[in-house]
């Protein structure tokens, strides 16, 4: 689907929001799911590579696919899929007309912690500034992955104590967790936000100091 679809009906795919790009991700997008070393930006990126390795490991579950006839024409009844499609990694879990809706065996979930499989995740809430959630982990080094973009101005709390968000893969939020009960909150408080709030209130204090000096001068 083009890109300026996604938005409208809530729904994520790793080539983005039209016209929004960040570098980082379109270089990753371009190296490790187009499989296109040189990497590269543009405006926004398109899927030329089905891997489900690289698209599991961006939290790609379902591939909408176009079937096609013996001779490579878009069929009803045409039982071919994309050949860049591994049918052997992607399984058809619903159907109608000439798009199969395939689910992607390699998957990995949004929210994933590492070096503890036995750690429970629970509570999860999201919304665009703001993501909050609940792990149990028994392990001490233990590390909890959220597969969204790393950006300047998103912040991290465990417990109520502020924590650093690390790198994974260079572009996804990544921070270690404590043993035992672990309350996370990600916000996002970037510092144009604050300027803005600041000089918004300095500007409003402003306003009305000028205007009661010149209140008498008006009547």
């Amino acid at each position: 689907m083009t890109p300026n679809v996604w938005s409208y009906y809530s729904l994520q795919s790793p080539s983005g929001y039209d016209p929004m790009n960040l570098n980082n991700y379109s270089n990753f997008f371009q190296k490790e799911l187009n499989n296109n070393k040189e990497g590269g930006s543009s405006r926004y990126s398109e899927i030329d590579n089905y891997h489900a390795d690289n698209l599991g490991e961006a939290n790609v579950k379902y591939l909408l696919a176009l079937n096609y006839n013996n001779i490579d024409k878009i069929s009803l009844d045409g039982n071919k899929l994309n050949y860049k499609i591994n049918i052997n990694d992607w399984k058809e879990v619903y159907r109608y007309q000439t798009v199969s809706v395939l689910e992607n065996t390699k998957f990995k979930k949004r929210l994933e912690v590492i070096n503890d499989s036995q750690a429970i995740i629970s509570n999860v809430f999201y919304s665009p500034n703001k993501i909050t959630l609940d792990v149990n982990s028994d392990n001490s080094n233990s590390l909890l992955i959220l597969r969204d973009t790393w950006y300047p101005g998103w912040f991290a709390t465990i417990n109520g104590e502020k924590i650093n968000i690390d790198k994974y893969l260079n572009i996804y939020r990544q921070i270690n967790l404590n043993q035992g009960k672990n309350h996370i909150e990600f916000y996002y408080q970037p510092k144009t936000f604050t300027i803005g709030l600041y000089l918004s209130l300095i500007g409003a204090i402003s306003w009305i100091i000028i205007y009661f000096k010149n209140k008498n001068k008006i009547l």
